[in-house]
């Protein structure tokens, strides 16, 4: 689920849906299930990092599709009403198991994309290029932060949502998202400089 949707490619997705939606059968649902099951399951993964785990949950999102989708009424995205629901059946794991729960390896790109934050502007580590020792403790002490906080870092680095997305899959408002990747990247830095890295904000 990464990047934003075209106009033209939301407008062929919500046909896709709304074939669903008249016929309301599994022929139909179909080409819903194809259209959105790699990036859900992607999207899982990278939380749980149990590609088990990943498939279980994974069965019970399509099957929610399934049951909810024939009274989506777009008032919203339906891909920021489906975030908006992974995103709680997480937090509620969370909440249930109440421990850790390890997220998948993140890719290179990504580290590298929050390191930059990191030492960007308010919260970055500093734009020399941060070798792969360095990266790896950078994943570890992200793993670590608070749910609330890791999942919105997640959406903005790793999904490469927007904030305004973040903002109405969490429903928060924009200024809070803001803030708590702010947040975050400055938990992120104060680990980081405690466990020996040089880190510093750029004036």
């Amino acid at each position: 689920m990464r990047g934003n949707t075209t106009p033209g490619r939301e407008s062929e997705n919500r046909a896709i849906i709304e074939e669903f939606q008249r016929k309301g059968d599994d022929a139909s649902f179909s080409p819903v299930y194809e259209l959105y099951k790699d990036r859900i399951f992607y999207f899982i993964l990278a939380r749980v990092g149990s590609d088990e785990t990943a498939r279980d949950l994974f069965q019970e999102v399509m099957f929610k599709v399934y049951t909810i989708l024939p009274k989506f009424d777009f008032r919203c995205k339906f891909e920021t009403y489906l975030y908006r629901m992974i995103n709680n059946l997480l937090i509620d794991r969370y909440r249930k198991i109440k421990r850790s729960v390890n997220m998948a390896r993140m890719t290179e790109e990504t580290e590298e994309s929050i390191a930059e934050t990191v030492g960007d502007d308010r919260v970055s580590i500093e734009d020399a290029m941060i070798d792969k020792e360095q990266m790896s403790v950078l994943t570890d002490e992200l793993k670590a932060l608070p749910v609330g906080l890791r999942s919105i870092m997640l959406m903005r680095f790793y999904d490469g949502l927007q904030y305004n997305e973040i903002s109405d899959i969490c429903g928060e408002s924009l200024r809070n998202v803001k803030y708590k990747v702010e947040k975050a990247c400055g938990l992120l830095r104060e680990r980081m400089q405690t466990r020996g890295y040089h880190v510093t904000e750029t004036q």
